[in-house]
C-alpha cells in the first residue's frame, strides 16, 4: 500500500500556490458531517455541497440527501451528480465506517464509489481526501464509540490512498494538517 506523504517538505521546494475561491466555482464536495463542517464554516459560498450528516460509501447511493433544484423533492448524491456537471470532486468519506468489518471490503466499496463518480462525470478531477484524525480522550468523553481510533484511521487512509493510485484521481491528505506530535488531533480541535 502507498505511504501517505510526508509533512516535511524536501529543501528547497515550496508551497502550491493559493487558490481563490473562484477556483471552486465548477467543485462540488461530497462527505458527512465534518464535510457540512467545511461547508458551514469553510467559507466557499461557490462550491456545490452534497453532504449529509452520517454518510457512507454505500449509503451515498440510497440516501436521499441533496434538495433539487425548485423542488422540496430530496434525491441521492449520485442521482444529483448525473444532473449537474463540475469540474472537480471532492470526496471526504470514512470515519463511519471505522466500523466495518474488514478495511478491504471498505477499499473495495470506496473504489466502486470512485468508479461510480468517474462514469458520472466524466471530464472532473477527483480528490479523494484522507481521514481527519481525532482525540481519543476528548472522543471517549463524549461517547465517540470505541471502534473510532487514530489507528484504525490510519489504516483506513492507507487504503484511500490505494484507491486513489489504483483509480488514478488526486490524494488530498487532509489528515496530515491535523496530526500532532502525540499522533493524536489536538485536544482544543
Amino acid at each position: 500500500a502507498p505511504t501517505l506523504p510526508s509533512a516535511v517538505r524536501p529543501e528547497g521546494t515550496t508551497a502550491p500556490p493559493k487558490a481563490d475561491n473562484a477556483y471552486f466555482d465548477d467543485a462540488v464536495f461530497i462527505g458527512d458531517s465534518r464535510t457540512e463542517g467545511l461547508m458551514l464554516y469553510g467559507g466557499l459560498s461557490n462550491a456545490a455541497f452534497y453532504t449529509h450528516k452520517g454518510l457512507m460509501v454505500n449509503t451515498i447511493f440510497t440516501k436521499e440527501s441533496v434538495k433539487e433544484a425548485g423542488s422540496d423533492k430530496k434525491i441521492t448524491i449520485m442521482q444529483a451528480l448525473e444532473k449537474h456537471k463540475f469540474g472537480k470532486v471532492y470526496v471526504m468519506l470514512g470515519v463511519n465506517e471505522l466500523g466495518y468489518p474488514s478495511v478491504k471490503s471498505f477499499q473495495d466499496a470506496y473504489a466502486e464509489l470512485v468508479d461510480q463518480i468517474r462514469a458520472l462525470e466524466p471530464d472532473a478531477t477527483i480528490y479523494l481526501q484522507t481521514i481527519i484524525p481525532v482525540n481519543e480522550t476528548v472522543g471517549a468523553e463524549k461517547g465517540m464509540s470505541k471502534y473510532i481510533t487514530n489507528a484504525r484511521i490510519k489504516e483506513y487512509n492507507a487504503a484511500i490512498a490505494q484507491v486513489a493510485e489504483d483509480k488514478d484521481v488526486a490524494l488530498v491528505d487532509v489528515a496530515e494538517a491535523f496530526w500532532d506530535e502525540n499522533d493524536s488531533l489536538p485536544a482544543d480541535y
